[in-house]
């Protein structure tokens, strides 16, 4: 400890230690802010800042080493050789860049501890390969437990430097662990400078090589350039880095306010959909309740009428008249509220669908059954034609039924005095089979105007036909949306003035999922 101190204070120029130290304690203080950066960036960016900081450790280690050799002075001309003097150099940059970039790599502290250890090892080689190009007319001699105790010092104190950087908590984590750094460097110079011996041997004459002044020339031009260099990187990566917080904070408040006004949004959607469901329960309830309470009544007066019609036909047929004027009153307007409260359930989600074996040729034969006498008073030719091998199907035959009622009277209505023909066949498509009935007559036909509105309820195609030929337009929109329910669809082409051709599209079994859906 003594040949150290001596060393020091003896053979040592204070001031040039003193920046010697400065050096060391910058370089080293720069290296580890520049690994705090690398650990803050992205990936890329952070493996480019552990590469600087270890160049910037490594000329650190080695200006040190060389400023510090300026100032050694023990009365012998000094010189220093090129080669070892920039193979030191390369050492410490690889040794130093090698030991932080793994130290930023590498998840583990045992890793980190190697890198460490690289890095100690590094500072201990860059200082003996550099001494090698010491060049003195003096016999040199090593204290080997001086040596021995430097190595021991450099290795410990460059672990504890990294280790220490990765394991402090605190925000002056670069500063305490380039303070460890610097006394790593400094303990390892001192204590092998301590070592060396140099007795002079013949008469002093200054040798080939670098001189002393010099060394501290391109040194200290080396070390400037560097830490000019990283100071304009870390400013630059500053600038950079708050100008992305910025933007970060401005899309991380943009994104909280658009989140609050959608959440609003949806509150007020919620509040909407409730009041909306209410609504509709609260209709669909009236509805039913209503059509309860008119439909029990209109029974009434179609029974009552028909019965009044039974008993004065053969003695007053004008009253038998007037009394069959009511029952179809009656009946037109039990028609409409029994539409309405179908219409009703079906926006309520309360069809109810259900699996009947049915045959198509039945089905058919019970809708011209029922329409024959209305085509008849209106002058209509109304017939089908039905492939003998049409088959059936299991779905909801009466909803099938009420549709092809719908469709037919539909256009018996709107052909007076014309012709309806009602197709059937059947059609296998995508593993399934399928009954297709087309409704096609010669009557008034449609625009294309009039058709985008054929199928909304309580409209039809425009108001002059809905004078000339009544109705409240709810037929086609139940028919088209009970063939929906059912797993079908009703179509239409229409030409004015030369018809129509309703197109009914039904599977000829109902999925068990359209049940439920219903």
């Amino acid at each position: 400890m003594l040949r150290v101190i001596s060393c020091i204070t003896q053979e040592h120029n204070l001031w040039l230690l003193m920046m010697a130290a400065l050096i060391c304690a910058v370089t080293s203080v720069c290296a580890f802010l520049m690994l705090e950066r690398a650990q803050a960036r992205s990936e890329t960016i952070g493996k480019l800042w552990s590469v600087a900081a270890g160049l910037t450790a490594g000329l650190g280690v080695w200006a040190t080493h060389f400023v510090a050799m300026t100032a050694y002075d023990v009365g012998i001309p000094l010189g220093f050789s090129l080669l070892p003097l920039f193979g030191s150099l390369g050492i410490s940059l690889a040794a130093q860049t090698a030991a932080l970039w793994l130290a930023h790599r590498a998840a583990g502290l045992r890793v980190k501890i190697f890198a460490g250890v690289i890095s100690g090892g590094g500072i201990i080689a860059m200082h003996y390969v550099g001494m090698l190009g010491l060049l003195a007319a003096a016999l040199r001699q090593w204290n080997g437990e001086l040596v021995g105790a430097s190595v021991f010092l450099a290795m410990v104190l460059g672990s504890l430097a990294i280790a220490s950087f990765f394991l402090i908590a605190s925000r002056y984590r670069a500063l305490i662990a380039g303070g460890i750094l610097l006394l790593a460097i400094c303990s390892l110079h001192f204590t092998a400078m301590g070592a060396l011996t140099l007795t002079p041997m013949g008469v002093a004459e200054a040798p080939s090589g670098l001189s002393p002044s010099m060394l501290g020339v391109v040194v200290g031009f080396a070390a400037l350039i560097v830490l000019i260099a990283a100071l304009g990187a870390a400013l630059a990566d500053m600038y950079l880095s708050d100008r992305q917080r910025l933007e970060n904070i401005r899309l991380r408040d943009t994104v909280a306010a658009r989140t609050a006004e959608l959440e609003a949004l949806a509150r007020e959607q919620s509040a909407l959909t409730a009041k909306a469901e209410a609504a509709s329960e609260a209709k669909t309830q009236f509805l039913a309740n209503m059509s309860h309470e008119l439909r029990t009544p209109l029974n009434a007066i179609i029974g009552y009428g028909e019965i009044i019609q039974e008993d004065v036909v053969s003695e007053n047929p004008q009253t038998a008249e007037d009394a069959q004027r009511i029952v179809a009153a009656a009946n037109h307007l039990l028609g409409i509220i029994t539409g309405i409260l179908d219409l009703s359930k079906i926006d309520a989600g309360r069809v109810e669908l259900e699996s009947i074996e049915f045959t198509a040729l039945d089905t058919v034969r019970d809708v011209l059954g029922t329409l024959m006498p209305a085509a008849r008073s209106s002058g209509v030719k109304l017939r089908a034609v039905v492939p003998r091998d049409l088959g059936g199907g299991v779905s909801d035959a009466f909803k099938i039924k009420q549709c092809l009622l719908n469709l037919v009277s539909n256009a018996v209505k709107f052909s007076p005095d014309g012709e309806v023909v009602l197709y059937a066949r059947r059609k296998s498509h995508s593993g399934r089979d399928w009954l297709i009935f087309d409704i096609v007559d010669n009557g008034v036909g449609m625009t294309s105007e009039q058709v985008a509105r054929l199928f909304q309820a309580f409209s039809q195609a425009d108001a002059t036909v809905t004078r000339r030929f009544g109705g409240t337009g709810l037929g086609l929109t139940i028919t088209q949306r009970f063939a929906r329910l059912m797993g079908g669809d009703v179509t239409v082409k229409s030409t004015p003035g030369r018809g129509s051709t309703f197109t009914f599209v039904v599977p000829a079994e109902l999925r068990e999922e359209l049940k439920a859906a219903a």
